[in-house]
């Protein structure tokens, strides 16, 4: 296990580990995160193995960006302008997820929740 300072280097580091399958732990702004790949069937899996959790609990997903958010969710119109205006913010956004969500991650939910 790798330790690292909050750095850029750290981070791109991080995101190496990812994109391998790797799973990270990071701060987020009220506990501790598990980062992987959630594209990555093998690495999902690995959040639900650190953690002991069932895979009938649901995982969250965390996002960096309104084009991230599209790429897993369905917005319409309406719902893109209200999530701008709430985004990014401490808040987990439940919404219907597009197939590159695997029902894993969502414990067989047509839904996903998202936080920025």
């Amino acid at each position: 296990m790798e330790i690292l300072p909050v750095s850029a280097k750290s981070i791109k580091r991080a995101r190496q580990i990812i994109k391998r399958g790797g799973l990270v732990i990071y701060p987020t702004e009220t506990v501790y995160g598990l980062g992987v790949d959630i594209t990555n069937l093998t690495a999902v899996k690995k959040v639900f193995a650190a953690k002991g959790r069932n895979f009938n609990k649901p995982l969250s997903v965390m996002i960096a960006s309104l084009a991230d958010l599209k790429k897993l969710v369905y917005l319409n119109k309406k719902q893109e302008t209200i999530v701008s205006g709430l985004l990014p913010g401490p808040f987990t956004l439940i919404l219907r997820k597009k197939r590159i969500v695997f029902n894993l991650l969502t414990s067989g939910s047509s839904k996903v929740g998202v936080r920025w």
